[in-house]
């Protein structure tokens, strides 16, 4: 497969990726036998090749964040075979990713997410995918972070070598102002899946939320060499310029992503909502309030998490307004909520009453 040609238009990026997930699928077929074999031989137990292609195809989808063709693929793979535990840990982790891609609001994501992680390890205690994703839910909705540790701590035991879990449980260390210990899990994680563009431009989030700016500055654009038209890392670099107060650059870098996320169809309101920021804290009032307008207009047809408008009117500097909707995001539990402790976008509002309520609220660990 890697030496075929996939030459498209930028606008056709979700064409290509459907290709390059078919050929994925018939490319592997030799591996999916050997694969599905050890399988066998693990569980002790008969697996259906064309599940396992299922699963695989939903694993690429999840790891392009096309989280809704995951789901089908993961589901497609259960239906093949009712008791694959591996794929039903696939549909969890990506039902987590369902309210970061607008698919839907978070207590339904979570919920789903929560009964497939469930399933799973009632099929096969030892899925290592399973307890990622329940540790990603009682991070970002139930704020139970005693069981967001354990939980990743327990993949981890599972599977050493996997990278959600590394990096999931470093963004909970992170957002726990453990900086240390959240930067070596991120740091891991991308030890352990070096050409994945996705876990260098998380990292690069991890060093800006502890206020390394010039290493963030640097992850970032390794990620971007990895992959050029990888929204997040353009994310993650532009915001990492507004802190440090190069707000030309970071409004090129947050245009870049706007556009690479609507190509893609990924996160476009995460990518409006960091835009609409930029703008704000660079004093380009009219086109902050332009995008506050488009998260409106969306929010008539797809979920629109909260903190998103929060973050616009940060930038903005209207602190009422943020908290209003940085309350609904608490009532929601929108999974940007616990960001707050340690981004810098958030910290205009740090010395204010209201903000402090925030985050008794969330049981953040003193």
């Amino acid at each position: 497969m890697w030496a075929d040609t996939y030459e498209r238009d930028l606008h056709d990026v979700l064409t290509l990726q459907d290709e390059l997930a078919d050929a994925v699928a018939r490319q592997v077929k030799v591996a999916v036998t050997s694969s599905y074999q050890q399988f066998q031989r693990e569980h002790s137990r008969s697996l259906d090749p064309k599940s396992y292609e299922s699963y695989l195809k939903g694993r690429y989808y999840f790891n392009s964040l096309q989280v809704e063709k995951a789901a089908a693929s993961f589901k497609e793979a259960i239906n093949l075979e009712p008791e694959y535990a591996q794929a039903y840990a696939g549909l969890a982790e990506t039902y987590d990713l369902f309210e970061p891609q607008n698919a839907a609001p978070a207590h339904q994501a979570i919920s789903a997410a929560k009964a497939a992680a469930l399933r799973a390890l009632e099929l096969d205690g030892n899925v290592a995918e399973a307890h990622t994703s329940l540790g990603w839910a009682n991070m970002v909705y139930d704020w139970d972070w005693t069981g967001a540790e354990a939980n990743f701590k327990r993949a981890l035991q599972l599977n050493p070598n996997s990278e959600t879990a590394h990096l999931w449980y470093g963004c909970e260390l992170v957002w726990e102002s453990r900086f240390d210990e959240g930067l070596s899990e991120m740091r891991r994680a991308q030890e352990v899946a070096p050409a994945s563009a996705y876990m260098a431009a998380f990292f690069g989030m991890g060093l800006y939320q502890a206020r390394r700016y010039e290493e963030a500055v640097h992850r970032s654009k390794e990620a971007l060499e990895l992959d050029r038209t990888f929204p997040a890392a353009y994310q993650w670099l532009g915001l990492t310029y507004a802190a440090v107060g190069r707000h030309e650059e970071a409004v090129n870098e947050l245009e870049k992503s706007l556009q690479f996320s609507r190509d893609r169809g990924v996160r476009i309101s995460v990518a409006l909502s960091r835009l609409g920021y930029a703008y704000g804290v660079a004093g380009r009032r009219a086109d902050a309030l332009a995008i506050l307008e488009e998260l409106r207009r969306m929010s008539a047809t797809k979920h629109v998490p909260p903190p998103h408008f929060a973050i616009v009117y940060i930038g903005m500097g209207d602190k009422d307004r943020a908290f209003d909707w940085l309350n609904k995001g608490l009532r929601e539990r929108s999974y940007e909520m616990p960001l707050i402790k340690t981004d810098p976008r958030f910290d205009s509002l740090r010395k204010d009453p209201r903000f402090q309520d925030l985050l008794k609220d969330m049981s953040f660990p003193q």
